[in-house]
């Protein structure tokens, strides 16, 4: 399991005009959007597991520049990823934070489902807990 995948996150998405939030402990992960959570049934280690076993490529990876996130400094790549079962694919940029290396940002455009689609996702991994009211 990478270390991603083993570090707890809130994770704020925003998918063609749809907002959500995506809450990872150690054991767990929590489901958000428009004040309401739900507990998910897949683990932080399953969902590594299915990542890796969807054909996931990522291409194209490229620094860019640094810039600051969150007062956080970090290297910006460019990204482009596919996933060759769903005809799936996108290309973007991703922030990675030069003293973690994990990921504290991202923007892609592409194609989802059939759709064109634009996501922006923001990280964080300090205070990380699991929302109270989660279903």
């Amino acid at each position: 399991m990478d270390k991603a995948a083993q570090t707890p996150f809130h994770e704020t998405v925003s998918a063609n005009d749809k907002r959500y939030e995506k809450i990872q402990t150690a054991t767990a992960l929590y489901l958000g959007s428009k004040g309401s959570w739900r507990l998910l049934s897949s683990t932080p280690e399953h969902l590594s597991r299915t990542a890796s076993e969807a054909s996931l490529k990522m291409t194209g990876c490229a620094p860019l520049r640094n810039e600051m996130i969150d007062g956080l400094s970090a290297t910006v790549y460019s990204l482009q990823e596919s996933v060759a079962a769903k005809d799936e694919s996108s290309r973007g940029e991703i922030w990675i934070g030069d003293a973690s290396g994990l990921p504290l940002k991202s923007e892609s455009v592409g194609k989802h489902e059939g759709r064109k689609s634009h996501v922006s996702t923001h990280y964080i991994y300090t205070d990380v807990e699991a929302p109270t009211g989660a279903k």
